[in-house]
């Protein structure tokens, strides 16, 4: 009968325990617990009971008071955090056309005129969502499409169709939400994304922090580079967090662009006052969308309770990257 010597013994029995804590170490609540519900206006993912984020399918209004102009559906709105703190703002005082997690192209040339589906307030252009393609509960996912419509003079023209591909996973003691957008023209004429400073893929941050001089109190900023709201503007980082305070506890998002977007590491738009930013690919020189032309853009949501921890951060970077 085969023995094992007592230091053999030892050594497998560390390798054992080592690899027993290392797989504990990595042990997550099951991927069951999230649930996806459809329903007449919204698309739901939830932990537990509890709302982790809501996508709107169904034409949503402003406060009374506002012009019917800021209507808006196909964004997300709200995001919440594993403690239920809801980390953006869908109608937010100030800035009624931005909402939550959204997706608009700003300054553009369309058939020779201006059009601009960021301010809704201009009337010129709007993106809506369009219809369901996929509600998959299993795999905590879901696939819209989004229409971005031009404002012409007695006509309305569908410019380009999007796609997004939303999944969620739960990790420790935080989640991630995947967010790939396909970009299509569909136009006969050619979109032109014109050199600007903001637009494209935007987080709104909470109302709690929507205050004049809320940085350095309230709300928070850093990125890949450790730049604050102010330095971060238009530099290129690998990644960006906005978080602050809610019901006086920290919360908040980074947001992880993929190494494969459109001109990786694009600049990325931080408002100096406002709990707002961007990334947008155009800041030094244009892009043409010509008829047919598809462009696909992801983006990692790490949504957590707490302190912004760049390790966490940096490290669920290079599982995006994979």
């Amino acid at each position: 009968m085969f023995k094992l010597s007592a230091t053999t013994f030892f050594i497998l029995s560390g390798v054992l325990l080592c690899l027993m804590g290392c797989r504990d170490k990595k042990l997550k609540e099951p991927q069951a617990a999230l649930t996806v519900t459809e329903t007449g206006s919204a698309i739901q993912i939830s932990y537990d009971g509890q709302t982790l984020v809501n996508y709107f399918k169904r034409t949503q209004f402003p406060p009374d008071t506002l012009p019917e102009y800021y209507k808006r559906s196909g964004f997300i709105h709200p995001v919440n955090t594993l403690s239920g703190r809801t980390i953006t703002d869908g109608f937010p005082r100030g800035h009624i056309h931005q909402h939550g997690i959204f997706n608009a192209w700003t300054k553009t040339t369309f058939q020779g005129a201006k059009l601009d589906f960021w301010n809704q307030q201009d009337q010129l252009g709007t993106v809506r969502h369009k219809e369901v393609i996929k509600v998959d509960p299993a795999s905590a996912s879901f696939k819209v499409k989004l229409e971005h419509l031009a404002h012409q003079t007695k006509d309305t023209t569908i410019v380009l169709e999007e796609l997004w591909d939303v999944s969620m996973e739960i990790k420790d003691d935080y989640y991630v939400i995947d967010l790939v957008s396909t970009q299509s023209c569909v136009s006969e004429d050619s979109l032109i994304l014109d050199k600007y400073h903001y637009g494209g893929m935007a987080f709104r941050g909470a109302d709690e922090w929507n205050y004049t001089n809320n940085y350095d109190s309230l709300c928070y900023f850093s990125t890949s580079d450790t730049l604050n709201h102010i330095d971060a503007n238009h530099s290129r980082p690998t990644w960006a967090s906005m978080y602050g305070r809610i019901d006086n506890e920290l919360a908040g998002v980074a947001i992880i662009p993929h190494s494969s977007n459109l001109r990786y590491p694009s600049h990325i738009r931080v408002h100096p006052s406002m709990p707002y930013f961007c990334f947008i690919p155009t800041v030094e020189k244009k892009y043409v969308f010509t008829s047919g032309m598809t462009v696909t853009s992801r983006y990692r949501y790490v949504v957590f309770d707490g302190k912004l921890d760049t390790a966490l951060i940096e490290e669920e970077q290079v599982n995006w990257a994979l």
